[in-house]
Parts: C-alpha cells; structure tokens; sequence
C-alpha cells in the first residue's frame, strides 16, 4: 500500500462533541525508548499535556474528562474528546504484559514512533514482526525529530526507504517537527500547528473516528456504566466501616477504577483476583468445563476479600474489608447485586 505522506486533512476549527459517538477512538502510541511518543501527543494536543517520558512506568493514558486509573492524565480539550490516546514503551529485550497486548488488541489506530536519524531499526522491526498476529486495526508510521533533517529531499529520501523497508505494512508515513518551542507556538498559531504535522496527524484520527462511527453497532456507552458502577461502589464504601478498598478491573485495558484511587494496595489486590480468577479458570478447563462466571471468596490474618469475573464481559469487580462476621455478611449482602449488575 503507497503511503500517502503528502495528505493535508482539512483545517478544522470547531470541534462540536458528536451525540452518536459512544466510545473514544482507541489510539495506542509505541515505540522504542525516548522515540517521541510524549512529543508526538503533545504536537497533536497542541500543548504539554505529557510532560514526563513513560518509559519504566508502564502504560499512561491521556484521556478527555475525569481519569480512571493511577496512569491517566485527564485533559479537557476540545479538538480531542472523541480519541483516547494509550503511550507503551517497547523494547525488544522485553516481551509486553498480557495488560499491553490487551491495550494493542483493542485498539482502533496504532501509531509506531521512529526516529528521522535512524528510521526503522532492526529492533523495530523484531517488534512489530512480533505484533502481527494481535494487531488487526491500521498502523501509521510517525517520524521524530524531522526538524533535524537537512532538507525536505532527505524526507522524501527516507519516506521512500521506508515504504520499501517497511513491507507496505503502514497506511500512512508521518513526518513530526515537535521541539517544544514549536509544541508552544502552535497552542495559538495554525500555521505553526501545521508544522508540526500535529494538524495532520490530528486530521487521520478524525477520519478514523468517522470511520469508527460508521462500523460500530450501536451500544451503551462505557463511560454510562463505568459512572452507574463507580457511584454504586461510593454507596457501598459509605455503608461499610471496615472497608479498605473495592473497584473493578477492566480486562481489556487492565485500567482499575476504584472510590479508593491511589490506595497502596489497590494494584496489589487488583493482581491478586486476576491471578486467582485465572487459576481458577485453569482449573475449570483441566476438568472440561468453562467457566464464564468466577465468584471467590478468600480470607486472610483478619480481612476478607471477594471478587466476581465475568470473562463475557471481561471484568473482574472486588471488595476487601474486615473479615469479622457482621462485616462480611453485609460486604457480601452489598457486593453480590453490584457484581452481577457490572
């Protein structure tokens, strides 16, 4: 497929939220360490809206409105409320966490991130060989640090090379320009946004937002149940004295929304049911059945946690309190209804 690296999207100025978009456009960024995955956002963003590299930390998401998970950044722009960016880090000594692949699975549109200097390494290549068989949506090439470059004849060198070297693999090839003064004059100046080939980039995510709209069957909106279970948890936190934290885990993203958000055992219970659930699951499948539906109950030195996985609908919701009777009868009285109802 010939990469159209020449497309100018139409300049569009308002960005009126559209009433049939139920879920966001799914955008996951990859790349290797330090390739430009923040600067890229930010370019699209208009602004800073990443200020710090994600490599180490795991998966961050930039996400328009109130963030979910300990790694959202939550942001409130206009021209970016229908698309929901994911950065990863890769590294070809590193295999992706099941959460990763899970991110990448589920994505709309992925964008690999390649440095202008030294566009598509061999160690690109092994890891985007590797993702062939999970990734089923487009790809776009995006190439950092064009500024670097000497003259628009080295770009078309290099967009050339990497049509050939790259298999025809990407629908499009970008070439990014995103130092941070350029990132600060384009937050008020169209020209300087198109520059950085933020406005370009920002006008294929639309056009896969429009695509996304026609395909998609007509469903509630995540952001509707996520809201209706997450003030069903505030009830329970408020009825329960003994509670120390309860939330539910989304499989496909591994995102974990909890009334409690930033409790120092949130993640370490959130790994705890999902191992369980798992093994449990295994367990099943040895003695030839499937287990959809998994409801454990565990106690442990004077607490007692419960977790309930629907692998239908690819969540897990938990609860962990005292483990003194009257408290585990009324968490369990509480949790069932919720549990069933996520």
């Amino acid at each position: 497929m010939q990469p159209n690296y020449l497309i100018e999207p139409n300049n569009v100025t308002q960005f009126p939220k559209n009433p049939n978009v139920t879920s966001a456009l799914r955008v996951v960024i990859l790349g290797e360490g330090k390739a430009g995955k923040s600067a890229l956002i930010n370019a699209v963003a208009r602004g800073v809206v990443i200020t710090q590299p994600s490599e180490g930390e795991g998966p961050v998401t930039l996400r328009h409105g109130v963030a979910r998970a300990a790694h959202d950044i939550s942001h409130d722009l206009a021209h970016l409320q229908d698309i929901e960016f994911t950065e990863i880090a890769c590294d070809h000594e590193r295999p992706l966490t099941p959460p990763e692949q899970d991110m990448i699975a589920g994505a709309d549109l992925i964008i690999w991130v390649t440095i202008a200097s030294q566009a598509w390494r061999l160690s690109e290549q092994v890891i985007c060989d590797r993702l062939r068989e999970s990734v089923s949506c487009p790809m776009i090439l995006a190439v950092s640090r064009a500024d670097k470059l000497r003259s628009q004849t080295d770009i078309e060198k290099i967009a050339g090379r990497l049509h050939r070297d790259t298999g025809g693999r990407f629908e499009d090839i970008v070439f990014i320009s995103a130092s941070p003064a350029a990132i600060e004059a384009s937050a008020t100046d169209a020209h300087a946004w198109k520059a950085t080939a933020g406005q370009k980039l920002h006008g294929l995510l639309m056009r896969a937002t429009k695509v996304k709209l026609r395909e998609a069957p007509r469903a509630r909106p995540v952001s509707t149940w996520i809201d209706d279970l997450t003030q069903k948890l505030e009830r329970v936190s408020a009825r329960l004295q003994r509670l120390v934290v309860t939330g539910v885990i989304l499989h496909e993203t591994g995102q974990v929304i909890s009334p409690q958000q930033g409790h120092p055992d949130l993640m370490k219970l959130s790994q705890m049911c999902g191992l369980w659930s798992e093994a449990q699951a295994r367990l099943a499948e040895r003695q030839g059945a499937e287990r959809s539906d998994i409801l454990s109950e565990v106690s442990m030195e004077g607490y007692y946690l419960i977790h309930h996985t629907d692998r239908h609908r690819r969540r897990t919701v938990f609860l962990f309190c005292g483990a003194d009777l009257q408290t585990r009868i009324l968490a369990r009285t509480l949790f069932m209804p919720i549990s069933k109802a996520a």
